[in-house]
């Protein structure tokens, strides 16, 4: 990436790159695009089909560029359906439907997974723990009253 003069109308020299990154040839084709709330930095992410996908963080004061590559291994087509976002401070990497995939801390540059909008499984088994003992307390009871003879609770009838 090189950077323009608007005043002189022309390319500076040199180019734009991750400096960290040397050996990573960044290219592939742009999927989505936000800027900071200032418009200093331009998070672009982009397909690369026989690599990795990757989010390309510019900042368009100092002319220094972030590449951040994203752990997807499948086909990179559904990637068309990834938005880009700030959110909280972070850049956010999030499905058209809104659901979270992937929050970038802008400062480290670390990735961490989403995990809002996941299915509560703690709360379904905590139901399912209470369910178990109602249903043992239950048992428990019909199992006393057999026992003595009775005939225990009775069940409604099936409509």
């Amino acid at each position: 990436m090189r950077a323009y003069d608007l005043e002189h109308g022309q390319l500076l020299p040199g180019r734009i790159a991750d400096k960290t990154q040397r050996s990573w040839v960044m290219e592939g084709s742009p999927l989505t695009r936000t800027t900071s709330a200032d418009g200093r930095w331009v998070y672009t992410m982009y397909s690369r089909p026989g690599g990795y996908p990757f989010i390309h963080a510019l900042d368009t004061v100092q002319g220094v560029a972030h590449c951040i590559g994203l752990p997807w291994t499948a086909d990179q087509a559904a990637l068309t359906n990834i938005r880009l976002g700030i959110r909280d401070g972070k850049l956010a990497v999030h499905w058209k439907n809104g659901r979270a995939w992937l929050a970038v801390n802008t400062t480290n540059w670390r990735i961490t997974h989403v995990k809002s909008g996941a299915f509560p499984w703690a709360w379904v088994f905590a139901g399912t723990g209470s369910v178990l003992l109602v249903l043992l307390a239950f048992g428990g009871a019909v199992l006393r009253a057999r026992h003595r003879g009775a005939e225990g609770p009775s069940l409604p009838a099936p409509v």
